[in-house]
């Protein structure tokens, strides 16, 4: 159906650039992996992309550095866009695009430096715990959207393999070896500890929720086409958020409007696996639209590479890392 993504004008072509692409492997993660499956839905990914951009906001430090360096409230659906292809990059490339990814994002947050306005208190966005808040508590929104809608069985060992998959994934993106849980009872301590230790509902965090809730109606394209859709999968979304990060925002349960929202996302995530229906999807994320199509046009066979890197912390000892000592398995560099 081709054509039908070419019709959609330069994010269609640029989607097939990406789809039809060479590869050199199957990644990091392979056709085997409950990666390769969680991230295959279109609706889940966009629905944990509301949800893990919420929830990255709550972490005060982080909602300072946004707002400060941002176009995230101009234009969060941009920033949903760009951050879920970044991680399907990571997890449907090949290994060269996966540690490119990763390289280009932390150069990105290299710059997104600044001070927290209440507390006067200096942050950095490459900073290793800044990093853990937002990959520790946003890859849980993925997992529950992920089971509340994807209409998929899970298996007993899927959870235990998700929660080692993203680990990698994190550390690409910049995180040294050792440093995140890798179990399910380990993640959910952590995110308890940020939920009573860390997460704060301010004014950024407030306005993000509020233009998901209540987006605007212009620019006429796309806000007033995708208005309605977009309250929807907001609801659905926040249904998700783990108790405490509700009591923190002081979110209501709004059961009508939610079992409402619940029940029309399930069903656009079956039909959003329906060929004709992916290709559409191709308008509204055509970068993920493009890495998610890559492997299926381009398999090479090679299965799963293994990780036996550690590209977090060659990204955290280099230009715009916050590591400087030495350590002894940084004399590689990154391809």
């Amino acid at each position: 159906m081709d054509r039908l993504v070419q019709a959609l004008g330069n994010k269609g072509q640029r989607a097939l650039q990406l789809a039809n692409a060479p590869r050199i492997d199957d990644g990091y993660f392979g056709p085997d992996s409950i990666s390769w499956k969680v991230y295959q839905n279109p609706v889940v990914i966009g629905l944990a992309g509301i949800l893990g951009s919420v929830v990255a906001m709550l972490d005060p430090i982080g909602a300072a550095g946004v707002a400060q360096h941002s176009t995230y409230m101009s234009d969060p659906l941009r920033r949903v866009r760009r951050s879920n292809a970044y991680f399907l990059t990571v997890v449907y490339g090949d290994t060269a695009m996966a540690q490119k990814a990763g390289r280009d994002l932390f150069r990105v947050h290299s710059h997104v430096n600044g001070v927290v306005p209440a507390t006067s208190e200096s942050y950095r966005a490459n900073h290793i715990d800044a990093l853990k808040f937002t990959y520790i508590c946003g890859f849980p929104s993925l997992w529950d959207c992920y089971t509340a809608f994807s209409g998929e069985r899970i298996g007993p060992d899927d959870e235990k393999r998700f929660w080692e998959e993203q680990v990698i994934v994190a550390e690409i993106l910049g995180i040294p070896k050792g440093v995140l849980p890798t179990t399910s009872s380990e993640v959910n301590e952590w995110v308890h500890y940020a939920e009573t230790e860390i997460m704060a509902y301010t004014e950024p965090a407030q306005e993000l929720v509020n233009f998901f809730l209540h987006p605007p109606m212009r620019p006429a394209w796309p806000l007033a086409a995708v208005n309605p859709f977009l309250r929807i999968a907001t609801i659905a979304a926040l249904s998700q958020l783990r108790p405490g990060a509700r009591a923190v925002m002081g979110i209501p349960d709004m059961p009508v409007r939610t079992s409402v929202s619940k029940l029309l996302v399930r069903q656009a995530a079956f039909w959003a696996g329906k060929p004709i229906i992916d290709d559409f999807v191709a308008v509204a994320g055509y970068e993920a639209w493009g890495y998610r199509h890559n492997p299926r046009r381009n398999p090479t066979g090679s299965g799963a590479v293994p990780y036996d890197r550690d590209l977090g912390l060659l990204l955290q000892q280099g230009k715009g890392g916050t590591l400087s000592a030495p350590h002894p398995t940084a004399t590689e560099t990154i391809a």
